[in-house]
């Protein structure tokens, strides 16, 4: 074995599995020891217990690059110096909602921390001034790489303390937006080109910017989790004013509440779409209440309009509700 360099070593360890490195190589000798420390590590999902047990007390904090925070199931009490960390993502397997999980851990995501981090993922968490605090910095010009994030919700609370919005992000994911956060993203952020959200208020607001650079945008426009029947959250007029402003939008989801009949759902619906000459795909999958005359079928209505007919569409009902999906690719 002492023949072989340590770049042999390195290259063949690339193709082993993290749990049989650790179990099978680790503590064989010092030389083994060192050359798995230096071994870049990803480790994209919740480990298991034999995980646990092998990987986490021998890894080198230094060469992790993907962590799983999963703090109900184990916890990585060296997280913090994990300073090469590329992507992490703090996710929770137990029976919490947003409303009253917390991370112990996410006050370590900091850029003094993580200044490599280009993908930050947090699927719940509750809201407090320490999860405010972190949305401040992650909106902000603090993390110099960070491109991509995924958040449980945001709100605009965060939005008078930011001086310099960052100019790295270019994807974001919110599951549950208010307006107050939902128009100042798009408004400050350069570079956003993918943005995906569900609304969370229904107070009408405008973009200021007339041409930004968004290339994709999933919007969910009603409150599936409301008592009040699925509110909606965005009406046509705002939406059509949302869209107008952007031109450059080559892909679109829109899933929405209507109480119109379907026709003119419909008829709104191309209005909106007409904004964006670059369109290259849409999907709309809308929830309504009302059907049009009987005679109308809805092959005929979307005859009617350029950009749907030559689109896919199907049509199902539930207990309250009916629904149609119209998706097209050019």
């Amino acid at each position: 074995m002492d023949d072989f360099p340590d770049e042999v070593f390195l290259q063949m360890f690339r193709y082993v599995p993290i749990l049989d490195l650790f179990r099978g190589f680790y503590n064989l000798n010092s030389r083994l020891n060192r050359i798995i420390g230096e071994i870049r590590i990803h480790i994209h999902s919740v480990l298991n217990e034999e995980e646990q047990g092998y990987i986490l007390p021998n890894i080198c904090p230094e060469q992790i690059r993907s962590f799983c925070v999963y703090e109900d199931q184990y916890e990585f009490l060296k997280l913090n110096q994990c300073n090469n960390i590329r992507q992490l993502e703090f996710g929770c397997r137990s029976r919490h909602t947003h409303e009253t999980y917390v991370h112990r851990q996410l006050i370590h995501v900091q850029p003094a921390v993580f200044p490599h981090l280009r993908k930050l993922t947090i699927y719940q968490q509750y809201w407090s001034s320490k999860y405010q605090q972190l949305c401040t910095v992650i909106f902000s010009n603090q993390f110099p790489v960070l491109k991509y994030v995924y958040l449980p919700y945001a709100n605009g609370s965060c939005v008078p303390r930011i001086r310099t919005w960052s100019t790295s992000l270019n994807n974001v994911s919110i599951e549950c937006c208010n307006k107050s956060m939902f128009y100042p993203l798009l408004d400050n952020l350069p570079n956003l080109k993918y943005f995906t959200c569900t609304l969370g208020t229904d107070n009408v607001e405008t973009l200021e910017q007339q041409c930004l650079s968004l290339k994709t945008i999933n919007l969910t426009t009603y409150d599936q989790d409301s008592l009040f029947d699925n509110r909606n959250l965005m009406e046509f007029e705002e939406m059509n004013n949302l869209y107008r402003c952007l031109p450059n939008l080559e892909d679109i989801y829109i899933s929405m509440r209507c109480y119109y009949a379907i026709d003119e759902i419909i008829n709104r619906l191309h209005g909106v779409l007409s904004n964006c000459q670059k369109l290259k795909s849409f999907e709309c999958q809308i929830r309504y209440s009302r059907s049009s005359s009987p005679q109308i079928s809805l092959n005929q209505i979307m005859n009617r309009y350029p950009l749907f007919r030559t689109a896919d569409y199907a049509t199902w009902e539930d207990s309250r509700n009916k629904m149609f999906r119209i998706q097209s690719r050019y």
